[in-house]
């Protein structure tokens, strides 16, 4: 799910919790999110919805899950550039120091 629509989903959640006397704020909302690196932006679909793109775009892609209240990604490499090692080296250096 993209950022817009998960923010919708959190809106149900917190109608819901609201309706039904609940409190929310000892959840830690959580999204996964399939991403691959690639040199321009590209979206997957059919089972598995993820993104490829260049790192600056998927840090500005993450960042903005935590804008609508998301406190923790897992995220999922996808894409040819699958080796975990591999993927988890350069989401580490060209990534992760541009996340908020």
């Amino acid at each position: 799910m993209k950022p817009v629509q998960v923010a919708e989903r959190l809106r149900w959640l917190r109608e819901i919790a609201v309706r039904t006397g609940r409190d929310l704020s000892n959840f830690a909302l959580s999204h996964r999110a399939y991403l691959g690196f690639s040199d321009r932006w590209t979206e997957t679909g059919g089972y598995v919805e993820g993104i490829l793109a260049p790192p600056t775009e998927l840090a500005d892609y993450l960042n903005q899950f935590a804008e609508v209240g998301i406190h923790e990604v897992l995220i999922t490499p996808i894409g040819a550039d699958r080796a975990l090692e591999h993927f988890m080296d350069r989401f580490d250096k060209e990534v992760r120091p541009r996340l908020k």
